[in-house]
């Protein structure tokens, strides 16, 4: 189970960080208003710390973590670091 979660999380923050450059919104015209508009649009969707994307990266992080406790709640059940390394292997390197 832990190597799923692990796996599925690495896809997403893969897609979101694939999918991040398409957040960014470009003004319709060259107005004030227009650049304006755009802008905090993007804010919203990328830029802020509570943005969508940072939301959404933080989500995957917490799965992430909950891959992680799966690990360590394993070794407190008995099994090996090997055993856990074999059959969970993350794809992921280090963040």
């Amino acid at each position: 189970m832990r190597k799923t979660i692990l796996a599925a999380a690495e896809e997403a923050s893969q897609r979101l960080n694939d999918l991040a450059p398409s957040l960014a919104v470009s003004p319709p015209a060259g107005d004030q208003i227009s650049q304006r508009a755009a802008a905090v649009w993007t804010a919203n969707l990328l830029g802020n710390p509570d943005s969508h994307f940072h939301r959404l990266q933080q989500y995957v992080d917490n799965v992430l973590a909950l891959g992680e406790q799966l690990g360590e709640a394993a070794k407190h059940y008995g099994y090996t670091d090997e055993e856990i390394s074999a059959s969970f292997q993350s794809k992921r390197s280090t963040r």
